[in-house]
């Protein structure tokens, strides 16, 4: 939805997802380049940043918005868990950031924008891992605007819950989306993308 907004505004926008078939779609939709990507792992960060610099002419801007949720209550949840949902919501955006440093100190008004959460501030039971890979992200952003700032501005947006594929386990099997949306989202609904 980022990406789509973007584009029908005028940007040029290099679409990221390890999703290949979801990545054709809006890269037709939009007629931007898309790149498959891993975002937890370095060299497949390093070699998409390159591939976007190149197709783009220049990188000013980024957006991290790649995110997955596994649900578990915190006794049970493995560290293979934990090494996954770090490593695409915390390592992720720090390897993006790093890899598009030198394209983002080039232009003279960077910016830099990590999609948090609201669990960063409100942590949610069941979701220790996320809420605290959330929270990281929310540190890593502060630090990197002081250490960047001025010449490359970087946020942290801290949503409540969002209508997305990420979360839609939340809704079903019996899933704990309206009392987690009762429960932390002042609106008392869910947003949508």
């Amino acid at each position: 939805a980022i990406a789509t907004l973007f584009a029908a505004e005028g940007a040029k926008v290099a679409l990221f997802d390890r999703d290949a078939k979801l990545l054709a779609e809006v890269a037709q939709e939009t007629g931007q380049p898309a790149i498959e990507v891993d975002v937890a792992d370095e060299v497949s960060v390093n070699a998409a940043v390159r591939q976007a610099a190149e197709a783009l002419g220049a990188i000013d801007g980024v957006v991290n918005a790649a995110g997955i949720l596994r649900e578990q209550p915190f006794g049970v949840t493995t560290t293979a868990i934990y090494d996954a949902v770090m490593g695409v919501n915390l390592r992720g955006p720090f390897l993006v950031c790093q890899a598009a440093l030198r394209e983002l100190l080039k232009a003279p008004a960077a910016t830099i924008v990590n999609i948090a959460s609201n669990a960063a501030l409100n942590p949610h039971p069941g979701m220790a891992v996320y809420s605290a890979s959330k929270a990281g992200l929310v540190a890593l952003s502060q630090a990197m605007a002081k250490e960047l700032g001025p010449t490359i501005r970087v946020n942290a947006v801290c949503p409540g819950i969002i209508r997305t594929p990420m979360t839609a386990n939340m809704w079903e099997q019996g899933g704990i989306g309206d009392a987690a949306v009762d429960a932390t989202v002042a609106l008392k609904r869910p947003g949508q993308p």
